[in-house]
């Protein structure tokens, strides 16, 4: 009956079969018992995935013991996930604790539930049709955290607004008052793609009279500018859409003085401008220009003074994609050889999206052996923080990045990590060297000799660097 209700064949049958069992023991041997579990034979007998997500309770008067709030949720895997994009997981979540005082907090974690489970089915679906099916659950764990971080708390002390008051009465005054504030917004998203979206964006920002940019592309920028209220208006509405991940990072306000027009004190154009997927470096001058620097550094989670606009600038040049939920530090690499890539566009733009989604620079390199007649060489290094670059290792392996001799798509299984580890980059010239020979990363043209490239990475990264490359010459 599961053949004739999904339409498999005995292949494609055993296949989702291996990759559902595959991805079960990735959870087993990725979280400790009690964080998250495979349930081999869960709702209907469908497989599924248990995480059990604490959410933070910064609460002075709830006691210490009951410091967080437990919510169980399970992914349901469907008989033909992860080989189909319309058998994307089912996502359900249920309160398991909630402090006893206040009441309200119980209250937010049941009104939390829905979000939650939406934010997280929506990612699901997003990454089945995105990938053609493909295994999603360490993308939806992603999300969950993501979620927790910036939405839980926000549904909290609104809950907690509503118990102290039933109602919330905004003054005549403090209207006016808003009205006379100069309203800023820095918000990011995961990616903005869609042409529907992007002009909705630009109709909606014309609307309300604000000025400012759009970043298109990995990650989604969203800069606005103009009164608080049609600031807030703005926001409002935009988080309703369907969106993977969106977040308001960084917001400012200027009050106006009496007879001062609001527009004599903008620092943006009036106007609200879409700039293209590689023009991150065109936003970081723009917002360089008009002293809104601070605003783009916070929006980008770099806020440890140790990186400038100008190095933002750079690196966005070489495809360091910004958009992690962690703190960007480049201290943690990998050297990967890649045997081949049949498909090597796709292939490349799966790299570039897993590395956007965990703040990781990439690039790529096609070395041919002056001595050798044999296909290229393939090297891929991950840079960035520990947790990204083994983020987006650990998806590697589990997921379908290329496709074999019958153009199937199928999971890497040439891949060897040749090093792996900590590295000391505490200087520009170092981010310049990188820079100089990822110029052009992710382009089909980036190629050049095994020589030229074990000097060159061997300069950057060391002799154990260039040592491993040395042992994969044919």
């Amino acid at each position: 009956m599961s053949t004739e209700r999904t339409g498999l064949t005995l292949e494609e049958k055993q296949e989702a079969n291996e990759r559902q069992l595959a991805e079960l023991e990735f959870i087993k041997s990725a979280y400790i018992p009690g964080e998250a579990w495979p349930i081999a034979g869960g709702i209907n007998g469908r497989r599924s995935v248990g995480r059990l997500l604490q959410l933070p309770v910064n609460i002075s008067c709830v006691n210490k013991s009951e410091h967080a709030v437990t919510i169980e949720m399970i992914m349901q895997m469907p008989p033909a996930y992860p080989i189909q994009k319309d058998s994307c997981l089912g996502i359900t979540a249920s309160l398991l604790h909630s402090p006893a005082n206040p009441p309200f907090i119980r209250k937010a974690a049941l009104n939390a539930l829905s979000p939650l489970v939406g934010a997280c089915q929506t990612a699901a679906c997003d990454f089945a049709e995105a990938h053609d099916g493909g295994e999603a659950v360490w993308h939806v764990l992603n999300r969950a955290d993501e979620w927790i971080d910036d939405v839980w708390l926000d549904i909290l002390k609104k809950q907690e607004k509503q118990s102290i008051a039933k109602s919330l009465n905004v003054s005549s005054s403090d209207q006016i008052s808003r009205a006379a504030t100069l309203g800023r917004r820095c918000i990011y998203s995961h990616h903005i793609i869609a042409s529907s979206k992007r002009k909705a964006l630009a109709s909606l920002a014309s609307e309300y009279d604000l000025g400012g940019y759009v970043k298109i592309g990995w990650p989604g920028i969203i800069i606005v500018e103009g009164c608080e209220t049609s600031c807030v208006s703005f926001v409002d509405e935009i988080k309703s859409w369907r969106w993977q991940y969106l977040s308001v990072r960084f917001e400012e306000q200027t009050e106006i003085s009496d007879g001062e027009d609001i527009d004599s004190r903008r620092l943006l154009p009036h106007a609200f401008m879409e700039l293209g997927e590689d023009d991150m470096s065109r936003l970081a001058r723009y917002c360089r220009d008009n002293g809104l620097e601070h605003m783009l550094l916070a929006c980008l989670k770099i806020s440890d003074g140790r990186q400038s606009v100008n190095e933002c600038e750079a690196a966005t040049d070489i495809k360091v994609h910004q958009n992690s939920p962690h703190q960007h530090h480049f201290s943690y690499a990998a050297l990967i050889h890649v045997d081949h890539m049949n498909d090597r566009k796709g292939y490349q733009t799966w790299l570039r999206k897993q590395c956007g989604s965990t703040g990781c620079c990439l690039f790529i390199t096609h070395c041919f052996s002056s001595t050798s007649s044999f296909r290229p060489m393939i090297y891929v290094a991950l840079i960035g923080d520990k947790t990204g670059v083994k983020e987006v290792l650990k998806k590697w392996r589990i997921s379908r990045v290329d496709v074999d001799s019958k153009k199937k798509p199928c999971l890497e299984r040439m891949m060897n990590v040749l090093v792996e580890g900590e590295f000391q980059n505490n200087t520009q010239k170092t981010l310049e060297e990188i820079a100089s020979l990822s110029s052009q990363v992710l382009s089909d043209e980036h190629t050049c000799s095994l020589e030229e490239f074990q000097k060159k990475i061997g300069a950057i990264f060391g002799d154990e660097w260039a040592s491993a490359v040395r042992t994969t010459t044919p």
